[in-house]
């Protein structure tokens, strides 16, 4: 039932494909030529990626035999981030093997660039396509809810937990954000010569 949907826009491009070779030159030929390649082209690289919730995920998510494939490798993830970055010896939300968890962590960052891409491409174009008020406020509404929102979540379970981080991971992090505001404010040379 997944890949009806994907099967069903082959059999649409394949048919306008045969159609277009015996229509008459215009419109018709023009638009038969679109869906022949690029509308169905655009279509299925939309619908058969994972990352999203449409056809591709519930394909992966059936051929996996798991069900809430989004969910469950976000849970993963997190858990893997929180046992990485900060030392916590968190127990795994679900047990799997290691391979498969390691491929499920990775499909969860995955998807969490793909989303992170998507979001910011989406913000980009409501700023250029609205009015600059209008746009800036859609822009910085849709970057908040859908990027920042989920990061702030789990920063507040971090600052919330801070007492279980060992200390010696939390030398690192003032080190590293150290690190980073050095790197904001020590100039760099920027000029660029030619001869």
């Amino acid at each position: 039932i997944a890949s009806a949907g994907i099967g069903i826009e082959l059999a649409l491009a394949g048919t306008a494909t045969l159609l277009w070779t015996l229509a008459p030159d215009g419109a018709l030929r023009n638009g038969l030529f679109f869906l022949a390649t690029t509308s169905w082209v655009m279509t299925l690289a939309i619908n058969a990626s994972p990352f999203m919730r449409f056809d591709g995920y519930f394909i992966l998510s059936d051929l996996l035999d798991l069900p809430n494939l989004h969910q469950r490798s976000g849970a993963l993830a997190t858990t893997w981030l929180r046992r990485t970055l900060l030392g916590w010896r968190e127990p795994w939300p679900e047990h799997f093997p290691a391979p498969r968890r390691r491929a499920l962590i990775a499909f969860a960052i995955g998807v969490w660039l793909y989303r992170l891409v998507v979001f910011l491409g989406i913000a980009v174009l409501v700023y250029l396509f609205f009015f600059k008020v209008l746009g800036i406020a859609l822009m910085v509404l849709e970057i908040h809810w859908f990027i920042l929102r989920p990061v702030l979540r789990e920063l507040a379970v971090w600052r919330k937990r801070r007492d279980e981080i060992p200390k010696a991971r939390r030398r690192w992090f003032w080190l590293a954000g150290l690190g980073l505001v050095a790197l904001l404010v020590v100039p760099v040379q920027s000029t660029v010569q030619g001869y």
